[in-house]
């Protein structure tokens, strides 16, 4: 075994595949499949493999709900597919994959197989004014859908497992990647393809007195807070669902069916449950469910008030991770949470809409990564343009004005349209 981060893990699962499959493929859009070990080895799989196995050193041009019909039409013809769909546009292909993907099998009579992987980033969830690109916990949305299985690995060798057993499988399999389960201390990854099986449950820690159920992101916060419940004199056990079937079981058992099955053969017993989750309060898979006797027994006041209670400490956790995280990011690894390619420190600048005002924000510290350009800001740099914002950028703190010329793409698009007229005619 040698030490890996989850990227490395991850792309070293597909390359292993792609080299015993000739017919697999793999497309994705920024999130080129390079990763790098600590060592300075390099796995390129554009460079490896090429096109059309793999869309190239640039990637393919936007288009997220086309790259799930890419993945049908190959794996409609036998050919297995991968589909990485960025954190951004994490349910664009939601109704192919509801009405297509998910349902062939039941359409076919069971007689056709899909074996196709959509590989879905999965964003942060915090307070900015692009909040579309903030969702967190759309698993559960896709745990939801017929036909589909969907994993969510919290660490690298888990990564590396869970990847090779959806290539495998032959029908649809949701795989979310999460870049807080990117960042961190990563267990050994072995050198060989293996496979961590899908419907299986992990039970990483015993106890007697609560169930803690959690899944990535919120994994990262799990040791510490065993450590506090330790503390307080709580016997917990910890219960890894890495992907929904598993947890699916979970349901099942909260209503007295026997299917207790973990990776190791064994069986996880029911205590309290409290399960742990960074989607919505409200309809996820880790929501307070009406009638389910799964509720903490002995727990005072409403839901509401254990609810924001939750949601209070939640958001300290949360705070505390990405703080650890991005000194994490900055001193051990330096390298880029998405495509884990090396960052640089820069001074940055960014323009900022605010009503009808563009205002430019200037001297900005940030973690840059050149290859997908991601620009990271710890949390001090965070909340300082949070408060700036939140004022209103008042015009006493500006530092100088400039001219900003506005063009218009009209003209350009008239002259290409009456152009490709004219070549056509």
């Amino acid at each position: 075994m040698a030490k890996k981060t989850f990227a490395y893990a991850v792309l070293e699962g597909v390359a292993q595949e792609m080299r015993k499959d000739p017919n697999l493929s793999l497309c994705y859009q920024f999130e080129v499949p390079i990763a790098r070990l600590p060592t300075g080895e390099t796995l390129d799989l554009a460079k490896e493999f090429g096109t059309p196995r793999t869309s190239g050193r640039w990637g393919w041009p936007i288009d997220e709900a086309w790259y799930a019909g890419w993945a049908t039409g190959m794996a409609l013809t036998g050919c297995p597919a991968i589909a990485r769909i960025p954190f951004q546009a994490a349910i664009f292909p939601a109704e192919f994959v509801c009405h297509q993907i998910g349902k062939l099998r039941s359409m076919s009579g069971g007689e056709a197989h899909l074996p196709l992987v959509l590989w879905i980033g999965g964003a942060g969830r915090r307070p900015s004014s692009a909040g579309q690109h903030t969702d967190v916990g759309e698993e559960a949305f896709y745990a939801y859908l017929p036909g589909l299985k969907v994993v969510v690995p919290s660490n690298a060798y888990d990564a590396k497992g869970l990847m090779i057993a959806a290539i495998r499988d032959p029908d649809p399999v949701v795989f979310r990647d999460y870049g807080e389960a990117r960042i961190g201390q990563q267990p050994d990854v072995p050198d060989e393809a293996y496979e961590v099986p899908i419907g299986k449950a992990a039970v990483r820690q015993e106890g007697k007195d609560l169930t803690l159920v959690a899944w990535a992101p919120a994994t990262v916060e799990v040791p510490r807070a065993l450590t506090d419940l330790a503390q307080e004199g709580l016997s917990v056990e910890f219960f890894r669902p890495e992907d929904h079937q598993a947890l699916g079981r979970g349901y099942s058992d909260c209503f007295g069916q026997e299917d207790r099955s973990t990776a190791g053969g064994g069986s996880w017993q029911l205590h309290q449950w409290l399960r742990l989750s960074r989607g919505s309060r409200d309809g996820a898979a880790g929501a307070w469910r009406k009638g389910c006797p799964n509720r903490l027994s002995g727990c005072a006041g409403s839901r509401r008030e254990i609810d924001d209670d939750v949601d209070a400490a939640g958001r300290s956790q949360d705070r505390r991770c990405r703080q650890e995280a991005q000194a994490t990011m900055s001193a051990e690894t330096a390298h880029c949470p998405r495509c884990d390619q090396p960052m640089r420190s820069a001074i940055v600048k960014t323009a900022i809409w605010a009503g009808e005002r563009l205002v430019i924000v200037e001297d900005i510290p940030a973690q840059v990564c050149d290859s997908c350009v991601e620009q990271f800001y710890d949390e001090e740099t965070t909340n300082a343009l949070r408060g700036l914002t939140e004022d209103g950028f008042p015009q006493a703190e500006a530092e100088r004005e400039m001219i900003v010329q506005v063009f218009s793409l009209g003209p350009r698009s008239a002259k290409m349209v009456a152009s490709e007229k004219l070549d056509a005619g």
